[in-house]
């Protein structure tokens, strides 16, 4: 920014204040008699035998040396002073941004925040008043719990985590849990009772008797280091009752990555007719900064602070069969260039008690001679014994569209992995007899993710992605993430969007390649998604 730029408004105030002040001094100072009578009221001369009574006004004085006093003009000096008030209040309201509102008092904004008006696009001026104060700490401890308490409430036209509340009240409660929620403080309890906003989509089209794949986001409003187990059931399911929850997975909110993650819906014929979920989440807090190093573990009872519900609405499918993909087993150049996605290998983060992730490219898919061709990957970490014997250490499962056309993005992401944590140390010893290999295998239903989204466009509401929202906020349209060099652990990008029958063809090869392992410094890896169980070892496949 141009120095000029932040010193104008107070150059220019202080020449106009300069002005203004000596144009008082003047109109209350410098009319003086001098030795000479005269009218106070016109300045008309008196003469010796006039009396105290003006010739020209009639003005009246009421001793002799009324007539020596220094004429005030007080009209003159009001309007100079009004001039000055005014010229100040626009150098301050420049300063500040030029939002008037932050001349009010911070308690009447909070008092005022229900009638902040807002649109589409964002936050309204109250809130833009109070945000820059948070950030400037220029609220007092009690006004900031004013504050907590009208976000968390919300009003009748913003329930939270509604659209309109998100658009209100969304921007003051991030800043409010990042600047004033400590732990073991009441802001901080108070932002914890926030219901988060849940999405789960689902494909446009599946099978009714098949599992469907969906895919969960969740935006929340708690305080930094939180953690929660969220359990998905169908509407209706008592959180006691004998009926097998749909899903459970466990979430955090300090994440290196935002990603969505997928899971396996019961197949459509068995859901609800009104086609609701419930969502419950129990919420404990952590130390933001020892979540980096430890991998969440069984909880107690005793660290849940809050639980919350939230309702969560899912379109179901229409019921039409899978893409129809044929199998491929790719040449020689598909397989190098599969080989090169992954070329990365295994990184380690010393010290943490879940320290590995693989690195992968999905851009080295992105040619154009691999558009239409779909692939679904489930690579394996192996160790090879010297007996010849082999043992998965660790298995994680892709998919990703190939070519170069647009959303390949949209159509790619992974599954929590599975793990054997002391057995992948080994990995990293250099005096292992063992041979440590990256084995990646071609699967028909991770590449048909892929392309389940084919042809569908997402829009709002209705139609291309089906999306439910958290707390009767109604259908949104859905983002995209990028996942260009990703790390595949236990955070998915997304699940396709639409499905049908459609014809293509999905890579059925399999691609080894020795094992490259890498120790990184600094900060690990925070995964956002993680099993409330622990780390699952990897499965014998069938």
């Amino acid at each position: 920014m141009n120095p000029w730029t932040a010193w104008q408004p107070w150059v220019i105030g202080g020449i106009a204040v300069a002005v203004m002040m000596w144009f008082v001094v003047r109109a209350l100072f410098a009319d003086k008699a001098r030795g000479r009578p005269r009218c106070l009221r016109c300045a008309h001369p008196f003469i010796e035998s006039q009396g105290l009574t003006c010739t020209e006004c009639g003005w009246t004085a009421r001793r002799p040396a009324d007539l020596l006093r220094t004429r005030r003009h007080w009209g003159k000096a009001t309007l100079a002073v009004a001039v000055m008030l005014t010229g100040a209040l626009t150098v301050r309201l420049m300063a500040l941004g030029g939002n008037p509102l932050s001349l009010l008092p911070a308690r009447l904004l909070v008092m005022l925040m229900p009638l902040d008006p807002t649109d589409q696009q964002g936050h309204g001026p109250i809130a833009e008043a109070l945000r820059r104060r948070i950030v400037n700490e220029d609220l007092s401890t009690g006004t900031v719990a004013a504050l907590v308490e009208v976000v968390v409430a919300g009003d009748a036209a913003a329930v939270p985590p509604s659209d309109a509340w998100v658009r209100r009240y969304g921007l003051l409660a991030d800043e409010l849990r990042a600047r004033h929620a400590p732990r073991e403080s009441p802001n901080h309890a108070r932002l914890l009772e926030l219901p988060p906003r849940i999405e789960v989509e689902t494909p446009l089209a599946w099978p009714a008797d098949e599992p469907v794949p969906g895919s969960m986001t969740i935006r929340d409003w708690w305080p930094e280091g939180a953690e929660a187990i969220v359990t998905l059931r169908a509407d209706g399911e008592e959180d006691g009752g004998t009926e097998e929850a749909w899903h459970r997975v466990g979430y955090r909110n300090r994440a290196s990555i935002r990603r969505r993650h997928h899971f396996t819906l019961p197949p459509p014929s068995t859901w609800p007719e009104s086609n609701a979920m419930q969502a419950t989440l129990e919420v404990r807090t952590t130390d933001p900064e020892a979540a980096v190093a430890a991998e969440p573990g069984v909880w107690d009872a005793a660290e849940i602070a809050a639980t919350v519900n939230a309702g969560v609405t899912v379109d179901r499918p229409e019921d039409l069969p899978r893409p129809d993909l044929m199998p491929w087993p790719g040449d020689e150049e598909t397989n190098a260039m599969v080989a090169a996605v992954f070329r990365d290998g295994l990184r380690r983060w010393p010290g943490t008690t879940r320290p590995f992730a693989i690195r992968f490219n999905p851009r080295r898919l992105q040619v154009d001679d691999l558009a239409g061709v779909h692939f679904g990957f489930v690579v394996e970490i192996v160790e090879r014994l010297p007996s010849g014997d082999e043992v998965v250490r660790r298995r994680t499962r892709i998919w990703m569209p190939g070519g170069s056309s647009r959303g390949w993005r949209q159509r790619a992401g992974w599954t929590i992995s599975e793990e054997d944590t002391a057995g992948l140390a080994g990995a990293f010893d250099e005096d292992s007899e063992s041979v440590w290999l990256m084995r990646i295998t071609g699967d028909e239903s991770l590449a048909s993710l892929s392309a389940a989204i084919e042809g569908a466009t997402p829009v709002v509401a209705g139609a291309g992605v089906r999306a439910g929202v958290a707390a009767g906020a109604g259908q949104v349209g859905v983002g995209t993430t990028d996942i260009t060099g990703g790390t595949a652990d236990d955070t998915p990008d997304r699940v396709g969007d639409g499905a049908g029958a459609e014809t293509g063809r999905w890579w059925s090869g399999t691609v080894e390649r020795p094992l490259r392992v890498e120790s990184a410094e600094g900060s690990p890896f925070v995964r956002m998604w993680f099993r409330p169980e622990g780390v699952a070892p990897p499965a014998p496949r069938r």
